[in-house]
């Protein structure tokens, strides 16, 4: 979950691939999604996916403002690569209806936008500011498997927490040189059925 362009919902900052190299290396991370505000850069995804080829697998994603009366909460949306131009389109729709950090789109927006729901990974701001509305979570449950958390210890205590989401920490970091040293905070998953 890493940030490569600074939006206004963002603070500034400039893309260092360097940086990005320079990380993936000294954590001996596998894979990244770069997951933007409300914006997909195609391009600058193809140029990432160049310069890491040979370091990691970079998966396309965005991260989305979705809300309702209450307000809005972050949502994270990741594909896989194998259509990517199709995702390109659905994410300039996102764009289009955020054009500012307070801006969302609905859940049924959402759905406009992303019809086949289950093609995609969906992780909402779950125990993490700002959060994902818990009725946005149950509208979208069947397509939502795990929530972000903000903290290690919201970690622990959601992972004992039967009826909510399997907690994901990841570093939600904003790639730039100004970077004096790396988070550790990525979530790594057992898979197996045991």
């Amino acid at each position: 979950h890493i940030h490569t362009i600074s939006t206004s919902s963002d603070h500034e900052f400039e893309y260092s691939p360097e940086k990005m190299k320079e990380y993936i290396q000294a954590l001996g991370i596998d894979a990244v999604a770069i997951t933007n505000h409300n914006t997909f850069d195609i391009n600058q995804f193809r140029d990432i996916q160049k310069e890491l080829e040979g370091f990691c697998v970079v998966l396309p994603g965005i991260e989305i403002n979705v809300g309702n009366r209450k307000g809005f909460g972050h949502i994270l949306c990741i594909t896989e690569q194998d259509d990517i131009e199709d995702f390109d389109l659905r994410c300039q729709k996102v764009s289009e209806k955020i054009q500012s950090a307070d801006d969302k789109i609905s859940v049924s927006e959402l759905k406009e936008i992303f019809p086949s729901l289950g093609k995609y990974l969906w992780i909402p701001h779950y125990k993490k500011e700002p959060e994902l509305d818990s009725e946005i979570i149950a509208d979208l449950q069947d397509n939502i498997q795990c929530g972000e958390v903000g903290s290690i210890k919201k970690f622990i205590y959601c992972q004992k927490d039967n009826d909510g989401l399997i907690p994901v920490f990841f570093s939600d970091l904003r790639v730039s040189d100004e970077i004096e040293s790396f988070p550790s905070r990525q979530t790594f998953f057992d898979i197996d059925e045991n």
